[in-house]
């Protein structure tokens, strides 16, 4: 059986990039044997054949339990593919704090040196006008630059949370209907 994982958690909202390295990292990890994944592909199959969702629940994993499939390695390989999330999430994390040092802080940096310097021009005769001129075009610029990045690190951020907790939930909500029906 192929899985599309694109089909599996479609979405119409979110970043597609950040949702395809989502998924690509799920697949990268993919379990052998008959697992969670496969488990809801079959789901998703007999849903659209119009069956009810305990009936769908109750009937893919009679067949999967002929493959050997259990409640409890259908609940581990769910909680294997979280993981997999969670470990992403932190990923992102780590590459979004660097994003912010080497972008923001290390700009506000300058910023604030710039300042510094400008105060300094600023007691020193008429000819050090064009220096603070030029220094107080680099704030703007900076400045500039410093609210651009923030708006495409928090678009990102935000992006990423919404693609993330879509495919989160939607995990939680199979492992709480593999609870209730199985």
């Amino acid at each position: 059986m192929t899985i599309h994982l694109g089909e599996l958690f479609e979405s119409e909202s979110g970043d597609k990039k950040i949702r395809s390295a989502l998924l690509k990292a799920l697949k990268e990890n993919h379990q052998e044997g008959f697992d969670y994944l496969k488990f809801k592909k079959a789901l998703q199959q007999l849903k659209e054949m119009g069956l009810d969702e305990e009936t769908a629940f109750k009937s893919a994993f009679a067949t999967a339990s002929t493959m050997g499939l259990t409640k409890s390695k259908l609940k581990k390989s769910s909680d294997h593919y979280l993981n997999v999330l969670k470990k992403e999430q932190r990923v992102f994390a780590e590459a979004l704090g660097n994003q912010i040092l080497t972008k923001i802080d290390a700009k506000k940096n300058k910023t604030e040196s710039y300042q510094k310097e400008i105060e300094v021009c600023k007691n020193k005769i008429e000819e050090l006008k064009r220096t603070i001129d030029l220094l107080e075009q680099k704030i703007s610029q900076v400045d500039s630059e410093v609210e651009k990045d923030r708006d495409r690190i928090e678009k990102t951020k935000e992006d990423f949370n919404r693609s993330f907790s879509e495919i989160f939930e939607s995990i939680e909500k199979d492992v709480s209907l593999i609870n209730q029906h199985l």
